[in-house]
């Protein structure tokens, strides 16, 4: 099946902390990334130790590139001290650096690294590109991973206990990064007379509101299988039944194309009910749990991460008329999520080795409604379509 060419862009660790293993795996891991391009798909890689260092140019992976690649990836020497930062600009600079072309080629970067960095400004660090990182080892700074993409609209993931695990977890992002079916996506919003548009949840897509009555949603691309939900707040005059209408645009295979116009009502019941007996639509109501769980947490953890704050919220949450409307299997897969962040969050030195990781990486996936790696591959976010 078609689909848009990928242009990857790989920064890889080659410091002293990467020696032994570490660096290893890496290069296996690699190894499926050079595999899985296909030969309309370029890479470029960048190792850094004590400087930068761009192995190669973006390169079509044709057998030739990716011989190439391989030669290049096997010959990474660990020593020295990485400077992150020079690293990811030059790996933002060989996107920028691209053909007029590339406006129809999914660009990104990815970041692997045991980075230990506890300061980065932010103006260091070009937002252009998506930059999915992922932490190696438990010595790594996941604050840090997650801020590099946050800035830059990215995901963090990260693998610390079994390192061998870096393998299959770079099969799960690029697997899902070569199989972009849209790119350049907006969704559009036309509020019908007598409603309002308040505003608009979207995470880490931009949105736009103009007069309360126009809204846009702005997306990069989305991967085949992938689904993204977003809640709008409208304020409905008394008997309109007429919302909104829905449409949008989207670039697939180099052609612009529409989404057919949408028109939403309100739905009433055909004869009068009880307010006990209304009920919030269930997949809005999971939405809107995630979406309070993920304002909490990132309130919380700039105060400092509690056992006792996260429990709090989370009961606080469970007794809300969206927790009851929320499907009893999701609201137990989330309620083990919480679980997962608890773990270990009295014991500061352990916690930033599994609670606080999986927690970061958990609110990169939320953001962006895109799956992440947290810890093993068996534990991510799927985020896939229904039907």
């Amino acid at each position: 099946m078609p689909r848009a060419g990928v242009d990857l862009v790989a920064v890889l660790d080659a410091s002293g902390g990467m020696q032994g293993g570490k660096l290893e795996r890496m290069k296996e891991a690699m190894m499926v990334v050079v595999d899985k391009l296909r030969a309309e798909d370029r890479l470029s890689i960048v190792s850094f130790n004590s400087y930068e260092n761009q192995l190669t140019m973006l390169t079509y992976m044709t057998e030739h590139g990716r011989d190439v690649a391989r030669l290049k990836i096997n010959k990474l020497v660990a020593g020295g001290q990485g400077d992150i930062t020079a690293a990811l600009r030059e790996g933002a600079e060989i996107l920028c650096w691209r053909e007029a072309e590339s406006t129809r080629r999914v660009g990104c970067i990815v970041f692997l690294s045991d980075c230990k960095n506890s300061e980065i400004s932010e103006t260091e660090i070009r937002p252009e590109f998506p930059v999915h990182t992922f932490g190696l080892g438990t010595d790594h700074n996941p604050t840090m991973m997650k801020y590099i993409a946050d800035i830059t609209s990215g995901t963090y993931s990260f693998v610390n206990q079994d390192i061998g695990m870096i393998r299959e977890a770079l099969t799960v992002f690029i697997t899902g990064l070569t199989s972009v079916a849209a790119m350049s996506i907006k969704i559009t919003l036309r509020a019908n007379k007598d409603i309002i548009i308040s505003s608009i949840e979207s995470g880490g897509y931009v949105n736009h509101v103009e007069n309360n009555k126009f809204g846009t949603i702005d997306m990069d691309n989305i991967y085949a299988s992938e689904q993204k939900d977003f809640i709008v707040y409208l304020r409905v005059a008394e008997g309109k039944k007429e919302l909104i209408t829905i449409g949008g645009r989207y670039l697939s295979h180099d052609t612009v194309k529409h989404l057919t116009y949408t028109d939403v009502e309100l739905q009433q019941p055909y004869h009068e009910c009880l307010p006990d007996d209304l009920a919030i639509q269930p997949e809005v109501a999971a939405e809107l749990v995630r979406i309070k769980l993920e304002k909490g947490i990132s309130s919380m953890l700039e105060k400092g991460p509690s056992s006792v704050g996260l429990q709090q919220l989370w009961e606080k949450i469970m007794d809300t008329d969206e927790a009851r409307g929320t499907p009893a299997e999701t609201l137990l897969g989330i309620s083990m999520e919480v679980a997962e962040m608890k773990r270990d969050i009295e014991n500061p030195k352990e916690y930033r080795k599994t609670g606080l990781p999986y927690t970061l990486s958990w609110l990169t996936s939320r953001k962006m409604q895109r799956a992440t790696i947290k810890g093993t591959p068996s534990n991510s976010d799927a985020l896939q379509t229904t039907g």
